[in-house]
């Protein structure tokens, strides 16, 4: 299982874990609405911090394959310039 889906899986149980402990605590109306809005930014950041890694995972994915690419359309264009090569030796014979 990859990274991102652990810290997903974890984020996920994190918050469900702690809205229910929440709504089965006794404490004031006021304190659990400020505690929920605290888990709330807590998840957001997690998701916010998933998204950045996300990104750069994408972003160096996308790197690897333009040079894969770029690497293959070379030996594409060598081996047609051999190829033409070749056919006009045998031209010439």
């Amino acid at each position: 299982m990859c990274n991102t889906n652990r810290l997903t899986f974890f984020l996920t149980g994190l918050g469900i874990g702690s809205v229910a402990g929440l709504l089965l605590a006794p404490m004031s109306g006021n304190r659990m609405r400020n505690r929920l809005g605290e888990m709330a930014n807590q998840v957001n950041d997690g998701l916010r911090e998933q998204a950045e890694n996300l990104g750069r995972v994408a972003g160096k994915t996308k790197s690897t394959a333009d040079k894969a690419v770029e690497k293959s359309r070379d030996a594409v264009h060598g081996v047609g310039r051999t190829m033409e090569e070749k056919g006009r030796q045998l031209q010439e014979v």
